[in-house]
Formats: structure tokens, sequence, C-alpha cells
């Protein structure tokens, strides 16, 4: 308060003294004067609260807690990985953080749905020894999970799958190196994430039957690999999808009108 009078004894050019305004901790006259009669000036009230452009109060010091916190506000435990993720550390590659959302589990059950639809498909042919009728392998299977990385990066979402593998210079090479167009086709139809003899029984109790198997063994392993904190929020997303199924839903909102929606707990 001193400092404020001095600087408003003198002519200054400077209209305002800070952008904030300044209070003492005493709030009645009486304990001014009785600070200023007060010989020792070690005892004058210093700047305790700021106040912004907005009415907000800030305060200098920590308040005192005259309470015991709440047990709901209580952090027992941070976010962070754990099993298996931890145990990679930051020197894992990108192909082993992969593996801990989309197990080699999860694979094998879909590289055997593929497989049966192609047993069944080759029936149904003159030649069953064409190359796209083969059964696929796991390197294959993870060959044909990369195209489709691919065509995500370069946001081939929309565009037509034979545009991909011309010669014309308009395509994309690594497409052609890595498989036919037909065996592509081939492995898109005869993609099965159950066995469909088995679905009829199940899809009576669990709409999403046909990729439930798989499905929430992602859910698991999302929730092993990483633990989410205190704070969090559930977001939602729409998996863009026009086929037959119960809970598909139409949001106008959305790039994809039609699709998925999928409710997820993400962590703040």
């Amino acid at each position: 308060m001193k400092w404020y009078e001095k600087v408003e004894s003198e002519d200054s050019d400077i209209d305002e003294v800070s952008e904030f305004d300044i209070e003492s901790e005493h709030d009645t006259n009486s304990e001014f004067d009785a600070s200023e009669d007060d010989e020792s000036d070690d005892e004058v009230a210093t700047v305790t609260n700021y106040y912004g452009r907005n009415p907000f109060k800030w305060v200098s010091e920590p308040l005192t807690q005259r309470s015991r916190t709440p047990r709901h506000n209580i952090v027992t435990h941070l976010p962070g990985l754990r099993g298996e993720a931890r145990n990679i550390g930051n020197s894992a590659t990108a192909i082993q953080i992969w593996k801990c959302l989309l197990s080699d589990n999860i694979l094998e059950q879909v590289l055997k749905y593929i497989n049966e639809k192609l047993s069944q498909m080759r029936e149904k042919f003159t030649r069953p020894d064409k190359s796209e009728l083969n059964d696929i392998d796991m390197i294959e299977l993870r060959a044909f999970l990369g195209l489709l990385y691919y065509s995500s990066v370069f946001k081939s979402n929309n565009e037509e799958l034979q545009s991909l593998f011309v010669t014309d210079d308009t395509g994309r090479d690594n497409f052609r190196c890595v498989m036919s167009l037909k065996r592509m086709l081939t492995i898109l139809a005869c993609l099965r994430f159950d066995n469909k003899q088995e679905r009829r029984q199940r899809i009576e109790e669990d709409p999403a039957a046909a990729i439930s198997l798989v499905f929430s063994e992602l859910v698991q392993n999302c929730q092993t690999q990483y633990s989410v904190g205190e704070l969090t929020c559930i977001d939602e997303m729409l998996v863009g999808f026009r086929g037959r199924v119960k809970f598909r839903v139409y949001m106008p909102n959305k790039p994809n009108k039609y699709g998925i929606k999928i409710l997820a707990l993400t962590d703040a």
C-alpha cells in the first residue's frame, strides 16, 4: 500500500499500475490504521489476491485446508501403460505396438474363417486350382492388412479398388507388388470374423454376432495394455457401414451418415 500511494503521488505518464487489481489481505480500515502505526515495515500486508480482466480471482498462496479431502477426489492410481505394452518400453517398434492391440490370436481366428470361406468358394468353380482361390497364410494376411492401411494413407476410401492397380502411372505401385487385383478382391469377398454356421444361434442373443468374437478380444486387449486414470470421458465414433444390421444408425452431421456407432471410454 505504501508503494501504491507513492506511485499515485508522483506525476507519472502511466495510467494503470498493472493489468490486475491489487488487494491487501486486510479488509477493514481499523486493520489498516493498526498496521500503519506499527514501527516494523516487515509486518505490512503483502499482495495475496489477483484479479484478471474477467472477474475471476486468483490467490498467490494455497488456501488452508480446513477439512479432509473427499474420498471421490483422491487419486488412487495413475494412467499409463501396463502389461506387455509396458514391458517393451520406449524402444518398441511399430509392429510390436500394433501386436499389443491386434494380437496373433485375433489374426489366427480371422485366418481360419477366411480359409473356410475360400474352401466353400472353390466348390462353385470349375477350376478350383486358380491362384486367387488358394488358402491364405499369415504372411499374406498381414500383407493384405498392410494394403488396407495404405489405402487409408492415400485417402482412397471412396476410390475404386481397380484404380489402385492400374499401370498408367495413376495407380499405386506397392499394391501391384504385393498381390494381384483378383486376389485382393477374393480376400475381401471371403473376409470373415466368425463361423457362419454357428452365427444363427448366437445372433439371437448378440446382434453383433458376426464381429463380436474379434471385437470383444480387441476391447480386452485395449483394457489390458492401458490403464485409464481418474479423469475419463465417453467419446463416440461412427464407423461407416451400409450393411443390414439392427444397430445401424443414421447421423446426418457425420461424413459417413450411416454406420455403426461405437462408444469408447477415453482418458482425458
